[in-house]
């Protein structure tokens, strides 16, 4: 992000005789974003992320009957599609399965917006970025609704934002590159932990060059499957 401003102006006619100052005050910005390339990514991955890509809720009832929030005896007015036979017979009353509530979106990509290291710091972080928007921009060709999200060392916050369509991964990558990358002993992943940001993805992309990855990854394996993206391994 190229901010640029001005203070003041000299004008000069076309032979540059003569010259006038002015006060001028003006600010803009030029972003530059990082290449978003098609990444290759298999079409058993993708799949799985597809089917995925549905997880239910737990605590709100639905219109899905292929998943069961919860069973109740029959009331007037319920759907006849959603009877129990199995179970009204045993029961010797009429049972209805409560459909459940599919929570969309549930894969999130994760930057991690550390400097691991003081060597080549602006490249590292243009790598990093790159992959993690290209990662997205691959999701988002395929039509697979996802959620990108980075830790703001600015406002000290996890950001995170839904991508829907081409200008809302526009949109999230000027934010992204708005704000800084830093050293830092603490992981992405463990600011998205400590954040408010709902954990009810089913799948989570990791995007970080740190060597203790691994580890960093194990206490959000406990919300679902992680995978790991190097952005050495994509130069």
């Amino acid at each position: 992000c190229i901010e640029i401003s001005v203070k003041s102006v000299r004008i000069f006619d076309p032979m540059e005789v003569f010259e006038k100052e002015r006060a001028c005050r003006a600010r803009t910005e030029y972003y530059v974003l990082p290449a978003m390339n098609d990444l290759k990514i298999s079409k058993e991955e993708l799949n799985k992320y597809d089917m995925e890509s549905y997880k239910y809720s737990s605590l709100k009832k639905g219109q899905d009957l292929s998943e069961t929030f919860s069973i109740r005896e029959y009331a007037e007015g319920d759907s006849i599609k959603g009877i129990h036979w199995k179970l009204s017979g045993k029961m010797g009353r009429l049972m209805i399965r409560v459909p459940s509530l599919p929570i969309e979106n549930s894969l999130m990509v994760i930057l991690d917006k550390r400097y691991m290291s003081e060597i080549n710091e602006a490249e590292k972080a243009e790598e990093a970025a790159g992959l993690f928007l290209s990662i997205s921009n691959t999701l988002e060709k395929q039509s697979l609704r996802h959620s990108i999200g980075w830790y703001d060392y600015i406002s000290c916050d996890f950001e995170w934002r839904e991508i829907v369509s081409p200008d809302s991964l526009r949109e999230a990558s000027m934010e992204l590159i708005s704000t800084p990358f830093r050293r830092d002993c603490v992981s992405g992943v463990d600011r998205f932990l400590e954040s408010d940001v709902e954990k009810n993805y089913a799948s989570y992309i990791y995007v970080t060059d740190s060597e203790e990855a691994e580890k960093d990854i194990e206490r959000l394996r406990e919300y679902g499957e992680v995978k790991i993206y190097n952005p050495k391994n994509f130069i």
